[in-house]
């Protein structure tokens, strides 16, 4: 995050959020440091995410192929984003938010749920189980859930990786969701942008935020907002219509 956290929940209520899932950027690490909490009230916090650092460590570790090693430009994006976040005791200082709010951390790999309370496994395209194997790994520790992110870039990504047609999206919902304790919702390419603009709910977005609704309906759905967004909109008063079509899709699909 780059606003302070008070000032974009402000903002997240007046478009109709109900809540944050903040991910640990040199703001919030500021504010925890100098208060011992964030600005943000306990009932603006729905979970936090653990650092991109972390999740961007584990794939050139592993030397994974993702569209940000792929490409001159998302290896940019990426370069940059890795510099928008702290580099030390980000995951001990998220623990301690978690313990202080009571709250959830979202995980992209299942090693790290031994650092959390709460581990909240997303999942995507280089999740190293299958379908069965994820939800094994979820009954071990009723503590433990899972984040599904119905963007191509994670779940559809993940249906191509495990060889799984996209025709069976829902026999494998209907076993993850058994577990899955948020959903997020992110724009990940142009198409998807369009499906929000245009509000198209019956292509990839729309059909499998239905099918979950219709299984789960009082999951929380996170809404994946890009930082610059909210920033302009919380010091300058912005009302970016992506902000407002977003959240009119998530309730009408």
């Amino acid at each position: 995050m780059i606003a302070p956290t008070d000032k974009t929940w402000e903002v997240a209520k007046i478009f109709g959020y109900e809540g944050l899932e903040i991910i640990p950027g040199y703001t919030v690490i500021r504010e925890y440091l100098n208060d011992e909490k964030l600005k943000v009230s306990k009932d603006g916090i729905v979970s936090f995410h653990q650092s991109f650092r972390t999740d961007q460590k584990i794939i050139r570790e592993q030397k994974l192929k993702t569209e940000e090693v792929s490409s001159p430009i998302k290896r940019l994006k990426s370069f940059l984003i890795w510099n928008s976040f702290p580099s030390k005791s980000v995951d001990i200082i998220t623990h301690q938010l978690e313990k202080f709010y009571m709250a959830p951390v979202v995980i992209h790999w299942p090693s790290e749920s031994r650092k959390f309370n709460w581990p909240y496994l997303e999942i995507h395209g280089n999740t190293p189980m299958t379908p069965e194997q994820i939800c094994e790994w979820s009954a071990k520790d009723n503590k433990r859930g899972l984040a599904i992110d119905i963007s191509k870039r994670k779940f559809w990504s993940y249906l191509k990786k495990q060889n799984i047609p996209a025709a069976d999206f829902k026999k494998v919902l209907s076993q993850l969701l058994l577990y899955t304790k948020e959903v997020h919702f992110q724009i990940s390419d142009k198409d998807e942008k369009k499906q929000i603009l245009k509000g198209i709910y019956d292509d990839d977005m729309g059909k499998v935020l239905r099918y979950i609704k219709e299984v789960k309906p009082h999951l929380p759905i996170v809404a994946e907002i890009a930082q610059p967004l909210v920033c302009s909109t919380a010091y300058w008063g912005a009302k970016p219509a992506i902000l407002q079509k977003t959240i009119d899709f998530i309730r009408k699909a």
